[in-house]
């Protein structure tokens, strides 16, 4: 994304980040974004069947007081899927709604039940949304262009491009293990493999099954060659599936939403420009949510911003300077580096952090 206010640019050492492209004032709206994928923790999916909230983008319907747009293929036995608009409804479509829809064959629908009810984090249904994204580019791309096979992987790239990848199976043993510290081949063969098994596997084989069922497909042809290629490619790989998992751990923001009777949601969501933000503990910015309005979050300048500058977040849920360094590291270690913003490096040389792992990166 880019705007007369800041570019989204590969950073030595971070991946993508944020840099002014001109001086911001304190408290200006530097911008507001609604999510790319948003889901609630599975204990918050009955409270969600009585609430309407756009499908797409989390907006709170009966706060905002919109008149809710039906799926297309709304009807008694269908789909019960809400949108704040025709075009998030027409968005949603052609994002691959129909891989989900609840118009779908019971089969289908039956396995979308089991994977909400045990998915803890929401994270497994966002994953899902994901793969509907790269099957509708992969399908209608290649539907529209007979003459240059466009693969699901090229497709995968189109949809998650510039998001950071991370292995959910390292990313849990750091947190296990409070260190970055690993021995590759231990992890590769027996770590990585074992944390899949227990964590992952479930939710992996409902989503393969899901993807795979013809109804959804064009075709609705399950030995059609699209859907075969599509299934068979390297985007159902274990080590892709849990880079996108981990995508989840290492980029989603908590959201909140407070309901008519006062009780809160909470969930996750995945951003398109806020999830490319980079942290420091010393960040130049604050977030702000309207809880009673749904996912939207507002990202403002908390001092002066200079052109050139890094435009920087935190990852922490409390504010950095209440707590030790050593407590920083311990809470960041999930995004598998090593701060060393001023505050970080300062409190270190005085002693006030544990030794640093040579295994994990600066940033």
């Amino acid at each position: 994304m880019t705007d007369k206010t800041f570019n989204i640019e590969l950073i030595d050492g971070k991946g993508n980040g944020l840099i002014a492209l001109r001086d911001i004032s304190k408290r200006e709206i530097i911008f507001k974004e609604k999510p790319f994928v948003w889901e609630f923790k599975s204990k918050y999916n009955e409270a969600k069947k009585q609430v309407k909230l756009c499908h797409l983008c989390g907006a709170y319907l009966s706060h905002a007081k919109i008149d809710p747009v039906k799926c297309f293929h709304s009807n008694e036995n269908g789909c019960n899927a809400l949108y704040c608009s025709e075009e998030c409804r027409e968005s949603d479509k052609n994002r691959g709604h129909k891989w989900i829809c609840k118009e779908s064959n019971s089969f289908t629908h039956s396995l979308i039940k089991q994977l909400e009810d045990f998915d803890e984090n929401g994270h497994f249904r966002l994953c899902l949304y994901v793969y509907c994204m790269i099957a509708k580019v992969y399908e209608e791309t290649n539907i529209s262009n007979d003459n240059v096979f466009f693969s699901p992987i090229e497709a995968a790239e189109q949809v998650l491009n510039g998001f950071h990848m991370a292995d959910f199976c390292k990313i849990m043993k750091a947190i296990r293990d409070n260190t970055l510290e690993v021995n590759d081949d231990l992890f590769h063969n027996i770590i990585a493999p074992a944390y899949f098994v227990s964590y992952l596997n479930g939710g992996y084989e409902i989503i393969k099954e899901i993807m795979k069922d013809p109804s959804s497909w064009k075709s609705h042809d399950a030995n059609d060659e699209l859907l075969t290629k599509f299934m068979s490619s390297d985007i159902f790989s274990e080590s892709y599936f849990r880079n996108i998992m981990g995508a989840f751990l290492s980029n989603n923001l908590e959201i909140k939403i407070i309901l008519e009777n006062n009780e809160m949601l909470i969930g996750s969501g995945l951003y398109s420009t806020y999830s490319k933000m980079n942290h420091s503990c010393e960040c130049n910015t604050i977030v702000e949510t309207d809880l009673y309005c749904g996912t939207e979050v507002i990202v403002i300048a908390a001092r002066d911003i200079k052109k050139g500058e890094e435009i920087m977040t935190t990852y922490l849920h409390e504010d950095p300077k209440l707590y030790a360094v050593k407590h920083r590291k311990r809470d960041l270690i999930q995004y598998l580096f090593h701060c060393k913003c001023n505050l970080c490096t300062i409190e270190e040389s005085e002693g006030g952090g544990e030794d640093d792992d040579a295994s994990q990166e600066d940033y």
